[in-house]
């Protein structure tokens, strides 16, 4: 995306997250329900976060 770029600015939502090397079978490194989501911004910004359901919230500090 080039600066000023418009046609991928928004939020996008993860479908779907597997990896596979040749030959080998498809793995899910998140598990097969990974959630997460794309940000990215119209000046030229992006933000990304990956992870798997159910994970353990942690108190702040």
């Amino acid at each position: 995306m080039t600066h000023g770029d418009a046609r991928f600015a928004g939020t996008w939502r993860l479908l779907s997250y597997q990896m596979q090397e040749e030959e080998l079978p498809v793995v899910h490194p998140f598990g097969e329900q990974a959630t997460g989501l794309l940000l990215y911004t119209e000046d030229g910004y992006m933000s990304g976060q990956l992870m798997q359901p159910g994970r353990e919230v942690k108190a702040a500090a």
